[in-house]
């Protein structure tokens, strides 16, 4: 479902801002040559010069698009929802590691979606609720990240994660209806199936 630079391919398309879209296939052969400065993806170019980290890569999207607040404390609710999604992430990935054991990761998996993320989801509820369904005045990088994640989370691709995750947390079901009709968010899929 795009992974780390899927908000950041989004950002860009609803900003008009053109970049090439360079989906590696051989991330293996090339982290081995040292291609990425950190080893990981994903990583963008601005000249000949290497930048990673996802968040700065889609705070920079933001800026250049026009989704990224100007105001200190719309950054500010911008940022908060960012790092969170970061925290929500977290407790997911050490289950990547779990390779041979199907009942340990439904297990695990499980049992972070029972424990862990309703205090974040209910959290973002609140956030989102309180600000009139956006994370900030109007479209910005975090509502993209987020729609992003929760399409991820509920999208039947996660062993553990049922497809009806989000059903205990209406504001978040209704925050992705809201995304996945925004005219802008439309068009990026339109032509990007994911």
């Amino acid at each position: 479902m795009g992974g780390r630079a899927e908000a950041i391919r989004v950002a860009f398309h609803i900003g008009g801002v053109e970049f090439e879209d360079d989906r590696i296939s051989d991330f293996a052969e090339r982290k081995k040559n040292g291609d990425f400065n950190f080893g990981q993806v994903p990583v963008l170019f601005v000249d000949s010069e290497q930048f990673a980290q996802s968040n700065a890569l889609l705070r920079y999207a933001g800026k250049k698009a026009d989704l990224y607040p100007t105001d200190a404390l719309e950054a500010l609710r911008v940022d908060e929802a960012l790092d969170t999604f970061q925290d929500i992430i977290s407790k997911l990935i050490p289950t990547f590691y779990i390779k041979d054991d199907k009942e340990k990761l439904l297990a695990a998996r499980q049992k972070i979606v029972a424990e862990d993320w309703p205090v974040f989801f209910n959290g973002l509820s609140k956030k989102l609720d309180a600000a009139g369904g956006l994370f900030s005045a109007k479209l910005s990088i975090a509502d993209i990240s987020f729609y992003c994640l929760l399409k991820w989370f509920s999208g039947g691709v996660l062993d553990g994660v049922e497809t009806t995750v989000l059903d205990a947390y209406p504001t978040l079901v209704k925050f992705l209806k809201r995304l996945s009709e925004d005219a802008t968010v439309q068009a990026y899929y339109k032509d990007h199936k994911n």
